[in-house]
């Protein structure tokens, strides 16, 4: 059996195979495992990690609590520290009783559009074509609630990764917690509460390490894949110096991103219409992080806050990273989703989080470029990386109905 990528779900399913006495050989293209899930202590203060992939971690992500169990890895409540989050409009905080009373204005009519796209195909398909830009512009009309729209304009631009007209608006509908009275749940039941002790690829390598060595074949990149003979698959790795080699398998498990496993010839192997369609087509964000380092975090020490803000600032979206870690310094994420994603990669790190995050966040806590250390800036710029060019799955218009 050949898994082909090591990211957590490919390094998952080794795991569990082994564990059931099957042994899988896991090929990845990049020169670790762990794919989008990558911590790393360099450019952070001593002792500390930043997360250059995947970061915060719900409280119903079963699959993750049940892992930290198993392998004994320890999650930090972040909510234990700080709680909230600023909305910023206009140059200034919104006020949350203002946001609350634009959201209770249309919560029941996203709530009666999800039990539609629910209980009926015509309302499904519609809402799945229509783009989130045009649900907004809609229903959360920006003339009338202002506040509202700007929030969930910017939130969900990070959240899938694309600019919303991009974007499928059930994203948001079946994400969004619109079945809450008197609560604004943006994301819905998902919390961002927790984040791995000592850094999330924890899990990858605590799993790793339970492999064999001969298991895990690194700078391998999948270019094609076809049928073999008795059922079998034939699949062809290049080496990182451009050599070519073919493995031929009993069964192969896909863990790679879509929108690399579209750049491999699939043109020998048997799969239905349906599947190619979501390999050749399905929607990727384009997520980067930059972070960068402060002597203190003072939107805690000085303003009693989260640090978590999102909105028509520069920035997009950002939240303390240092929460739960050892050390007086602060770590401060910039989360960027859809062009500003893009455009995040070119010039410096540094450039781009002195000009937007570090300028961006003296508006909402003054004292904060002060507090900055000079060139700790550090970016990971999904789109460009060669083994993903993206971040994560985002539905595009349409494409909620490949599942459906």
């Amino acid at each position: 059996m050949v898994i082909v990528g090591g990211g957590v779900a490919g390094i998952h399913c080794a795991y569990r195979l082994k564990e059931a006495g099957i042994k899988a050989t896991v090929h990845d293209a990049w020169n670790r495992v762990g794919g989008r899930m990558y911590s790393t202590s360099e450019g952070a203060p001593a002792g500390m990690v930043i997360e250059l992939g995947g970061e915060l971690i719900d409280s119903n992500h079963a699959t993750l609590w049940a892992l930290s169990e198993e392998l004994g890895i320890t999650l930090d409540d972040r909510h234990a520290v700080a709680t909230g989050e600023v909305y910023w409009v206009d140059g200034a905080a919104a006020d949350e009783a203002t946001v609350l009373t634009q959201w209770m204005a249309v919560a029941p009519t996203m709530a009666m559009m999800v039990e539609a796209a629910d209980n009926d195909d015509a309302a499904y398909e519609m809402y799945d074509n229509l783009s989130l830009r045009d649900w907004l512009d809609a229903n959360v009309p920006i003339a009338t609630y202002r506040e509202l729209h700007i929030v969930l304009d910017t939130a969900y631009r990070g959240e899938f990764g694309l600019e919303n007209d991009e974007q499928s608006s059930l994203n948001m509908l079946y994400l969004i917690g619109s079945d809450t009275v008197g609560e604004f749940k943006i994301f819905g039941e998902s919390d961002e509460r927790w984040h791995t002790h000592g850094g999330n690829e924890t899990f990858i390598t605590k799993m790793a390490e339970a492999l064999d060595a001969d298991q895990i074949v690194l700078e391998s990149r999948l270019i094609a894949a076809r049928d073999g003979e008795g059922g079998a698959f034939v699949l062809t790795f290049a080496a990182a110096d451009g050599a070519e080699s073919e493995v031929e398998c009993d069964h192969v498990v896909f863990a790679l991103p879509y929108n690399k496993l579209r750049e491999c010839d699939l043109s020998g192997l048997t799969l239905s219409d349906e599947k190619r369609q979501i390999i050749d087509e399905l929607g990727y964000g384009t997520n980067a992080k930059v972070m960068g380092n402060f002597t203190s975090p003072i939107w805690r020490d000085m303003y009693m806050a989260s640090g978590s803000v999102t909105g028509d600032i520069a920035f997009q979206q950002c939240w303390d990273t240092s929460i739960g870690q050892a050390g007086p310094e602060g770590i401060m994420t910039n989360f960027l989703g859809g062009q500003a994603g893009v455009d995040s990669g070119t010039g410096s790190a540094e450039e781009w989080y002195t000009t937007k995050l570090v300028a961006g966040l003296e508006e909402v806590f003054p004292g904060a470029q002060a507090a900055y250390i000079a060139n700790s800036a550090v970016r990971m710029h999904w789109p460009s990386v060669p083994t993903h060019m993206g971040s994560y799955t985002c539905y595009k218009p349409g494409q909620w109905a490949f599942w459906s």
